[in-house]
């Protein structure tokens, strides 16, 4: 797997594309067009505020405020744009999961019959079915990483493999053994055990600390693609947005949201008194 890219920001094109493609064999969210999704922000944001018809009523609370988490400051709205994103890395996940599947089989004999749905391109002449999931695959990228078990799959130099690294890449040495390149190669198979010298030999002193404290299995199975944000190391819409959400705001002009706040997280706990409750809503108009 490779390492994340930068997330670009979607052109705003007059395509008004998105729904879904319903048949008995697929079910596909398509990306919804930045116009579509600011007109059904709009629409939430009037209604939230009890604008009725063609009536003007007055907004207090910035959108992208209230969009923020609670902990955050926010109301916890979910932003269309956002959320639409998150739907269509689930279905990238579904393809990763599953490559089995018809529609990742199809998918693949189509846009990246030699390689994987990470690394697969745009190709030519591309359906906007094919280009949503190139778009949602942006958050897959910065949320899937390796679960190690055989080591066989894993490019030890390049893949992100390592718990407590992620998701920065693995910490090599300049001067890295070139021989070295599957994650196998580091265990000594007649105990069981990391390979020290071998270990030496690639990585810098701190990621050999970080690569000796997660256990091996003892038993031999294949090493898979897991979900860093959920404990199962499945892909959730919850965690999907939440990284989508920020993704999108920092590759904007906003920069990344404020800090937890302990006063936020107390009142959407119930854990403010009514003063403090008060003082926090006049401040948040």
């Amino acid at each position: 797997m490779e390492g994340a890219a930068s997330l670009p920001r979607r052109q705003r094109s007059s395509h008004e594309g998105g729904g879904h493609c319903n048949s008995n064999l697929c079910h596909v969210q398509l990306l919804y067009s930045y116009t579509v999704c600011k007109q059904i922000n709009s629409t939430l944001a009037n209604f939230w505020w009890g604008q009725k018809e063609n009536e003007k009523r007055l907004h207090w609370i910035a959108w992208d405020i209230t969009c923020k988490l609670k902990f955050q400051g926010g109301l916890g709205f979910r932003d269309i744009e956002s959320f639409n994103l998150a739907l269509l890395a689930k279905q990238g996940w579904r393809i990763l999961s599953d490559p089995d599947s018809l529609l990742a089989q199809v998918l693949k004999g189509r846009y990246f019959p030699h390689t994987s749905f990470i690394r697969a391109k745009k190709g030519n002449n591309p359906s906007w079915g094919w280009q949503s999931l190139l778009w949602g695959r942006q958050v897959l990228t910065r949320g899937v990483r390796w679960q190690f078990s055989d080591g066989n799959s894993i490019l030890c130099k390049e893949d992100l493999w390592i718990p407590s690294s992620f998701p920065n890449p693995a910490m090599v040495k300049d001067d890295a053994d070139i021989s070295i390149n599957w994650a196998s190669q580091l265990l000594n198979h007649n105990t069981n055990t990391w390979d020290i010298s071998k270990l030496i030999r690639v990585y810098q002193e701190e990621e050999i600390k970080n690569i000796l404290a997660f256990p091996i299995s003892l038993f031999r199975k294949e090493d898979k693609i897991v979900w860093h944000f959920t404990n199962n190391g499945v892909y959730s819409v919850k965690s999907g947005y939440q990284l989508a959400y920020q993704l999108l705001k920092d590759s904007g002009a906003t920069g990344p949201g404020p800090a937890p706040n302990s006063n936020n997280a107390k009142l959407w706990n119930g854990k403010l008194n009514s003063r403090q409750s008060s003082l926090f809503l006049y401040g948040s108009l």
